[in-house]
């Protein structure tokens, strides 16, 4: 699997893009009610490290491609 790694000047972590795959990443709350959803490319450690020092749960997957439909008449 190709990366692309980059960092922004201002930034101290880098960012990974990873061509071809899509990641989903579920953001659970401190109060475990609240769960944010993203779809991207690009793993922001920056962001990931900042929600996991807040007390969230961070879970990554990738997102399954997308197969043809097959009807059976």
């Amino acid at each position: 699997m190709k990366r692309i790694v980059f960092r922004a000047e201002d930034s101290l972590f880098p960012k990974v893009m990873l061509p071809g795959s899509q990641l989903v990443f579920y953001y659970l709350g401190g109060d475990d009610e609240t769960v944010h959803v993203e779809e991207t490319r690009v793993i922001d450690f920056e962001e990931l490290l900042l929600r996991i020092d807040r007390g969230e749960s961070v879970f990554i997957t990738l997102k399954p491609k997308a197969r043809g439909v097959v009807s059976h008449l």
